[in-house]
């Protein structure tokens, strides 16, 4: 059969694409290894894999790919291509490369005459089959013209046309020489339709005119060019001889050499294992080159393999598995008789013996697959199996076809497999164990050996223990299931290869084999007649019992699994084959209703609470979806009769399970109607006979020898109560169709999960319903603790390796969990959320959601406000009320003073408080996926109802429990568990922010005389005097205009805590006042004053109440403050904020007389408000106010405290007046620098919450410079405060209620016009209004000063030489600490006229030079001068070497420059004050320079370096500078110039590098010396200090030898030479053939390096030398090194060992003198 759909990759046309494309790409391992030598030419049998082989009639592709011809759209030259020379001509496809096919001429004819009929098969042939080329075409001018362009340096063509006038021929048996041409009026060849190239690419017809393919392929036929296209050309190739196949493009050639040959050598087969199973699929590769015929498309081969029916046949399909041969008649060709001419050795032929021990039962068969067409009248005996043509003739049954296919084009590897994997060769389902067949290609055979594996199971829970919902693995592993190595496999039920399924049973399940492991079986073609069809109800069924329509046949159930196979075999009674399409299958189960009725119970009894299922899976039948109907059949009289038909009956005896159902199903049997069907049956269960059919009546199937199915009944729930272990069902059995890890990997994956029931879904048929008793990873159903014996079994039949079947089995305990719950806290109050913890991993019921339990809410059920199921009674749920009285839905709830807490309890409840759980929409929830941990929250309410009680209650006082039925603890037993906390109340506390509170003050505006500076008994705090204006009185400006004080009462009493997450309020007058619960006052001895009340639900515009008498008085005109707010969500601390003025105090004549008060009864302030705006009496002496030592103090009734009963709290501070202190961060400051100034304030910290800011004016600045105060008040003479260039621009607290002030001014340079002197002292002064001892503030003043002063540090200068040469760099370091005026910025100094810097040499200077600091904050500054002397030839050529200059004033710090004279100096002067200068100095001199070499003596052949120290000749000190030396031998007295080159910039040492030679004349840096000589390196210096002149010059000389200072023979001295083995023990004698190593101890005795070589040189006693070895090396200054040399002798003897230490092997210059020793070889 074939359904394999699309096309196989096209040969190597593609794979050159992709390469020529710059493609890299990955190809199955089969496949060879292609590769293209060349970048444009590409040849199909180029292939590292055979070889570059080519054989018999195989078509060679040649493309050519290149950019420079495969434009389709304009006229290209055809490339030029030759096959051992001859011109191979080359068609454009439409890709835009060059195609050409060629062959061998004569095994081409050979292949064409298999295709006419001469072969082995008949005559006559079709065209267009087997190895058909076409119609053979001689060259000439007529052939030339067929085709439209010339092919005369061929020896033929093959066409693929055939005409009534078309010429040509076919080919012959011997491969004749071709004679006629194609064309004109030659009678046309009878077989011409080629089939060696079925793909190659369309040629480009994209050119006008007579341009096809771009070298104008002939279409006049009426076949269009298609009869011309794709031609192969023909060439006289040589056997054994090379094809040389070659590109000839400009520019260079491409060429590939062929070798056309025989291939058997690279012929092989091989099979994909060594041992199979039955039923196992045997993949054979086949590889031979010989087989690739056609390169663009795969091949297929078919074979009889049959002994005595041997052939071999090609294109009997196509490699899409169509008929190709096989579908005309005559197109099967057999080529086996002519292989011998083909270039075949023993290739070519495929033998297969089935059974090679010709045991009782076969071992191998053939199937069909989608590479071929292969019918089988038995498909265990290959034999039996055909393959023909159309007209009934080729590879009939007995000839064992066998199909390989290539497996890409061009490859040469062919399988017996197709792209699905399945193979044609098959193990046979019975073969014996220990028995073989044998595979032989190529005169190789393989044996195919059938033998078994033993299995093993295993579950692999992932943890300690297996919870409910959690899937755990199981493997298995088993070779036996492994039957097709190529794929991963799944052990599908339905699969019949599948020999064995993996199960697990719990309880008492009815299956197939509850009556009898083998069944009869009733199967019919005819109608099966009912008469109704719905699942659930009864019904007879009629058959047709004509004999021809029916058959019968056995059910084998297998053992564990259950699983029947079904055999219908023609045999017994009804002795017929099977029926083409059966329609029913009737199946006796052997059994009874009572045995039924042991499963499955009628749960409309009082006595089963439950449900019943019935399992089946018969997709093996290949039944359409919705046409399966399955009825169980009870009766009286046997189901079959001894006949085995059906026993018809015509009483409703069949009950409908299934309608038109799926092929698989899991149905619940729980319908009125199924139940009464069930178990209504008056018949004792014990005479009524059983059985199954199986109805298809809408289009019937076609079975197979074997059809796996299964069927079964399922039970799940409890009789009675279920309180007991054999009161509890969960009949079941699941299947697990475990899959295969990877491809012949044998471990067979897949999981188990299984749900431990409990209340809630134990009477719910959802829970069963969605089981999937047959998967890779099925669930199950625990309803008991399921440990030790009782632990889940999985069971398995393995078929081990002895042949013997044996069940393995692996368990795994399924434990039950004993459930804890619990509540987060021990304690609550009102309106606190509660969070419920229940741990129990039962609950966790499915392992891929988040499990949820919720309340149930219905007003009429049992279970209302609990966590459960409703009642099934009601239809809310699935609860039943059990015989005890308990609800079996109940899961948890939650209870007060021991009743639940329930809205069915009625008593008038504020319908905003929650009358129940339900109400507070309460749910369980998972924490996560598989936790088995669940939370859920409610709020504790204020109220409830008790059972019975006509008015709510408060909870307050009361316990409050959690309640959890865990329905299986531990032990599988039901108990209750639960957890308690109490309802409680919490006792308030009242607190004020501060103990000290500073006294507030007033403003001006207070007071209707305002005439003076100063306070004068007024409650003010003004600035420093200093800054006042000439206007009389306090001006806006001069004083502090906010002197109320800011108070912060918090409660904390959490009992006001309601809200979850949200603010809260304390918002409630003190039980019966309209008063808030927190009274705030002031106390002064025997006087009080009531600022107000806080806490209340409404702020009330009112009085202070005086004496406090009004207190109860409930009267509004009392100040009351509104709610206090909570400070944060869940913080219980409540706050209110009130602002508290000088005059809320009791009065007194110490008080400053108060002429305007600020209104707070609602009146508008209007400047002139008497006390009665404000307080609810008048003053009984003096006035209201404020004083040092007065005490704040606020109480709070708590209405409910920790006992439940009111409570009364207090809290109380003082108000006090403290020193002020001023501070600053140092006491010496650098003008311009900051200074960070404190004031220490208490009294001034007015507002606790917030940092509070005050005006610089408070402060006075004094000194020489000028008096002021410090901020806007200080006038022009500090630009209004901006001198100071303050940060903030007024003194801000440090912090919330510090009373710390600070604020960062900057040392300023002037104010008013003078400057700040160095060392200068300043005065700064704060006055204190407030003093310690004060009565209010402005009732006494004290003066707070600080001093501080400039400082005056002085300056220094470094320079980094004492003596500097001519040109120089010069680096200036100047230390001011003084100057360093910002710590945040790198200052700069010297570039103003205030603070000067001079360079200046004696005749030539730079004036305000800048330097700039080296960081932020360090006071150094540094810059930098180059000196550039001045004219003068320094190195005595070509004129003067500097470039004298001088910069500009105002310069630097790096670009600075000044001119030198030769004998001079430096000076650097800086003026860092006032008529206050530092210098640093330094001289400028020449020096005399020196010249050495860097070593004593060099060798002649090595390198030497000059160097000369003069500093005068570092010209540019920011570049490498560089002059010459000369250098000279005794070889050479001319010698060379030498440049040498500064080492780095400014180092004033230069190098140069001469290269010795003692063959070579000296040039450039090369100079000729010999052994011995003398080298002078000689620097004239120009540049000479006193008493030179600078006309003077010095010749400074150095001198080094050629050779070296020590002895030439001791420069690697050789000693102790000896015979040592491999681990350097020497030895006396060496035995012959015995490998000894010739060793010796040199040494370098040179302060460097020195190259060696190492020589041994072995003779034997008449002085013949025997061996001769070297190894060359290095010897650093020092090193020694013991080298050896490897020798074995080969005859005993005396033998002298001679080494040799040269120069190299090259340079014989001994290094030490000769060392010897004797050896002795025994």
């Amino acid at each position: 059969m074939n359904n394999e759909i699309g096309r196989k990759i096209t040969s190597l046309t593609l794979m050159t694409i992709m390469l020529a494309g710059g493609l890299t790409f990955a190809a199955p391992s089969m496949m060879p290894v292609a590769f293209a030598a060349n970048a444009n030419l590409f040849v199909s049998a180029e292939n590292s894999q055979f070889d570059n082989y080519m054989s018999g009639p195989q078509v060679i592709e040649v493309v050519v790919i290149d950019s420079d011809i495969n434009d389709t759209d304009e006229a290209k030259g055809e490339p030029d291509v030759t096959v051992n020379g001859k011109k191979l001509r080359m068609v454009q496809a439409v890709d835009g490369n060059w195609y050409g096919y060629f062959a061998d001429r004569k095994q081409a004819s050979i292949a064409d005459f298999t295709a006419i009929g001469g072969g082995t098969s008949a005559a006559s042939v079709p065209a267009g089959n087997g190895l058909d080329f076409g119609t053979l075409c001689a060259t000439g001018s007529r052939t030339d013209a067929a085709v439209g362009f010339s092919v005369a340096e061929t020896v033929g063509i093959a066409l693929p046309f055939t005409g009534a006038n078309g010429g040509g021929s076919n080919g012959t048996a011997t491969g004749a020489a071709l004679t006629l041409e194609c064309g004109g009026a030659n009678t046309a060849s009878v077989n011409g339709t080629i089939n060696v190239v079925r793909e190659a690419k369309d040629p480009n017809l994209t050119l006008a005119g007579d341009t096809n393919g771009q070298i104008g392929l002939n279409s006049t036929n009426v076949d269009g060019f298609d009869h011309v296209w794709p031609f192969v050309q023909l060439y006289n190739l040589n056997p054994t001889g090379n094809v040389v196949v070659q590109y000839n493009k400009g520019g260079g050639v491409q060429s590939t050499t062929l070798t056309f040959d025989s291939v058997d050598q690279f012929a092989s087969a091989v099979v994909d294992s060594t041992v199979y199973t039955r039923d196992a699929q045997v993949h054979a590769t086949i590889t031979d080159l010989w087989l690739n015929i056609d390169p663009t498309d795969e091949d297929s081969w078919t074979f009889g393999t049959a002994s005595g029916s041997l052939s071999t046949n090609y294109q009997v399909f196509d490699e899409n598995g169509l008929a190709a041969g096989a579908g005309v008649g005559g197109g099967i060709i057999d080529i086996s008789g002519n292989l011998t001419n083909m270039m075949i050795e023993d290739n070519g032929v495929l033998r297969v013996n089935t059974n090679t021990q010709g045991a009782a039962n076969t071992v191998l068969t053939i199937q069909d697959n989608d590479d071929s067409i292969i019918t089988c009248t038995n498909a265990q005996v290959a034999t039996t199996c055909s393959a023909t043509n159309n007209a009934g003739g080729g590879l009939a049954a007995g000839t064992n076809p066998v199909t390989i296919t290539e497996q890409g084009p061009n490859s040469g590897v062919f399988g017996t497999y197709d792209e699905s994997d399945k193979s044609v060769f098959k193990i046979t389902s019975n073969a014996l164990r220990g028995t073989s067949a044998t595979i032989d290609y190529n005169e190789t055979p393989k044996s195919i050996l059938v033998g078994f594996g033993f299995a093993t199971i295993d579950i692999q829970p992932t943890d300690d223990e297996w919870t409910s919902g959690e899937e755990i693995p199981v493997v298995l592993v088993d070779s036996d299931a492994n039957k097709n190595s190529r794929v991963d496999e799944d052990l599908d039920l339905n699969n019949i290869d599948v020999g064995l399924i993996p199960s697990l049973a719990t309880g008492d399940p009815f299956t197939l084999g509850e009556g009898d492991s083998s069944l009869r079986v009733f199967v019919t073609n005819s109608t099966v007649n009912y008469q109704v069809a719905a699942a659930g109800t009864t019904t007879s069924l009629g058959v047709n019992t004509i004999a021809t329509a029916n058959s019968t046949g056995v059910l084998t159930v297998q053992s564990f699994s259950q699983r029947g196979i079904l055999n219908v075999t023609g045999s017994g009674a009804v002795n017929n084959a099977p029926p083409g399409l059966v329609k029913g299958i009737f199946i006796d189960l052997e059994t009874t209703q009572e045995e039924l009725a042991q499963t499955i119970r009628d749960n409309r009894l009082s006595t089963f609470t439950g449900f019943n299922f019935f399992n089946y899976d018969v997709r093996s039948l290949g039944a359409t979806s919705g046409t399966v109907g399955i009825y169980l059949i009870n009766d009286t009289m046997p189901i079959l009769n001894n006949n085995g038909l059906y026993n018809a009956n015509s009483t409703n005896n069949a009950l409908a399970l299934v309608d038109n159902g799926a092929s698989q199903g899991f149905v619940s049997l729980n319908g009125a109607a199924m139940n009464a069907a069930l178990f209504d049956d008056s018949t004792a269960d014990a005479s009524t006979n059983l059985g199954l059919a199986i109805v298809l009546n809408n289009t019937g199937v076609t079975l197979d020898a074997r059809e796996p199915i299964v069927m079964d009944f399922f039970s799940f729930g409890f009789t009675d109560d279920g309180f007991q272990a054999d009161e509890r069902i969960a009949n079941q059995i699941i299947r697990l169709e475990l899959e295969e890890t990877g491809d012949n990997t044998s471990t067979f994956e897949g999981s188990l999960e299984y749900i431990m029931v409990n209340q809630i879904n134990i009477n719910d048929v959802n829970t069963y319903s969605g089981l999937s008793p047959i998967a890779d990873d099925p669930n199950f159903i625990v309803i008991e603790d399921l440990t030790d014996e009782d632990s889940p079994r999985v069971n398995y039949l393995d078929l081990g390796g002895d042949g013997v079947s044996t069940q393995i089995a692996d368990q795994e305990e399924a434990p039950s969990h004993s459930g804890v719950v619990s509540f987060d806290q021990s304690s609550y109050k009102t309106a606190d959320t509660v969070i419920v913890t229940l741990e129990d991993l039962d609950l966790n019921v499915d392992s891929d959601l988040i499990d949820i339990f919720t309340v149930v809410s219905t007003a009429s059920d049992a279970n209302r406000d609990t966590v459960g199921s409703g009642s099934a009674a009601n239809g809310t749920g699935t609860s039943v009320t059990l015989t005890n009285g308990d609800e079996l839905g109940r899961l948890l709830d939650i209870t007060f003073d021991d009743e639940r807490w329930t809205a069915a309890n009625s008593c008038g409840l504020d319908s905003a408080i929650d009358a129940g759980l339900a109400a507070t929409g309460f749910t369980l929830i998972e924490t996560g996926v598989e936790t088995g941990i669940f939370t859920g929250s409610f709020q504790i309410p204020s109220a409830w109802c008790r059972s019975g009680a006509t008015a709510s209650e408060s909870v307050t006082g009361l316990d409050i429990e959690v309640n959890y039925v865990d329905f299986r603890d531990a032990s599988g037993e039901i108990i209750e568990v639960g957890d308690s906390a109490g309802v409680r109340a919490n006792t308030g506390s009242v607190s004020l922010d501060r103990t000290v509170y500073p006294v507030p003050f007033g403003t001006p505006a207070r007071y209707d005389t305002n005439t003076s500076s100063s306070p004068a008994s007024r409650s003010l705090f003004p600035i420093h005097q200093t800054g006042m204006d000439t206007t009389a009185g306090l001006q806006t400006g001069e004083f502090l205009e906010k002197g109320g004080l800011t108070i912060h009462v918090r409660v904390n009493d959490p009992d006001f805590d309601i809200s979850a997450s949200g603010e809260d309020t304390i918002a409630q007058n003190k039980a019966g006042t309209t008063l808030g619960p927190v009274k705030l006052s002031v106390i002064r001895g025997a006087s009080t004053v009531v600022l107000g009340y806080a806490g209340g639900p409404t702020a009330v515009a009112g009085d202070i109440d005086v004496g406090g008498n009004n207190s109860t008085t409930g009267t509004q005109n009392i100040r009351q403050f509104g709610p206090m707010v909570e400070i944060a969500p869940d913080a219980g601390i409540f706050e209110s904020d009130i602002l508290i003025r000088y005059t809320d105090g009791p009065a007194s004549s110490t008080c400053p007389n108060t002429d305007n008060y600020v209104p707070i009864d609602g009146t508008a302030n209007n400047g002139n408000n008497g006390y009665v705006n404000r307080f609810d009496a008048a003053p009984s002496t003096g006035d209201y106010c404020i004083l040092q030592g007065d005490i704040l103090q606020v109480e709070y009734t708590d209405p409910a405290d920790a006992s439940g009963d009111p409570n009364t709290v207090t809290d109380s501070a003082t108000f006090d007046l403290r020193n002020g202190v001023l501070q600053s961060d140092k006491s010496v400051y650098i003008i311009g620098s900051d200074m960070i100034l404190t004031l220490i304030e208490p009294d001034l910290d007015l507002d606790n919450d917030q940092a509070e800011t005050y005006d610089l004016d408070l402060i006075e600045w004094d000194s020489d410079a000028a008096t002021l105060t410090m901020g806007n008040k200080g006038g022009s003479a500090s630009n209004n405060g901006a001198a100071f260039d303050p940060e903030p621009l007024s003194f801000r607290e440090t912090g919330d209620s510090t009373g710390i002030f600070q604020i960062v001014i900057e040392i300023p340079n002037t104010l008013g016009g003078d400057n700040l002197e160095r060392g200068e002292e300043i005065v700064l002064e704060y006055t204190d209004w407030g003093p310690s001892g004060a009565d209010y503030v402005g009732n006494e003043d004290e003066d707070v000063n600080l001093t501080i002063f400039t400082s005056n540090f002085g300056a220094t200068i470094e320079l980094d030489q004492k003596v500097y040469t001519w040109t120089d760099k010069v680096y200036i370091t100047i230390v001011a600490p003084d100057h360093n005026f910002d710590s945040n910025l790198v200052d700069e100094i010297g570039d103003t006229d205030s603070d000067p810097i001079r360079v200046a040499t004696r005749g030539f200077d730079i004036d305000n030079y800048k330097l700039v600091e080296t960081g932020t904050d360090t006071g150094i500054f540094t810059g930098e001068v180059i000196l550039t002397g001045f004219t003068h030839d320094a190195d005595g050529v070509d004129g003067s070497d500097t470039n004298p200059r001088t910069s500009a004033d105002g310069t630097g710090p790096t670009d600075g420059f000044l001119q030198t004279d030769d004998d001079d100096g430096l000076t650097v002067s800086f003026e860092f004050s006032e008529d206050e200068t530092v210098v640093g100095s330094a001289l400028i001199r020449w020096n005399i320079g020196e010249v050495q070499w860097l070593e004593a003596s060099y060798p002649a052949s090595g390198t030497g370096v000059v160097r000369v120290i003069d500093p005068d000749m570092n010209l540019d000190p920011e570049s490498v500078d560089n002059f010459n030396v000369d250098v000279w031998s005794d070889s050479d007295a001319g010698g060379i110039d030498l440049t040498v080159t500064e080492t780095n910039e400014a180092t004033g040492i230069f190098e140069g590098t001469v290269f010795f030679t003692t063959t070579d004349e000296s040039s450039g840096h090369r100079l000729r010396v010999a052994e011995g000589d003398t080298v002078t390196a000689e620097y004239e210096d120009n540049t000479l200090p006193d008493p030179y002149t600078t006309a003077d010059e010095l010749d400074i000389t150095a001198t080094s030898l050629i050779g070296t200072v020590v002895p030439p023979l001791e420069r690697a001295p050789a000693a102790n030479l000896r015979t040592v083995d491999a681990f350097g023990n020497s030895l006396d004698t060496v035995a012959v053939d015995q490998q000894v190593q010739i060793s010796a101890d040199l040494a370098n005795g040179q302060d460097r390096e020195q190259a060696f070589a190492y020589l041994v040189q072995i003779q034997d006693g008449n002085g013949v030398t025997v061996s001769l070895a070297w190894i060359t090396g290095s010897l650093s200054a020092g090193q020694s090194f013991s080298p050896a040399l490897s020798w074995i002798p080969t005859q005993s003897g005396s033998y002298t060992a001679t080494a040799f230490v040269w120069e190299s092997v090259d340079n014989p210059t001994a290094l030490s003198p000769p060392v010897s020793t004797t050896i002795t070889v025994q």
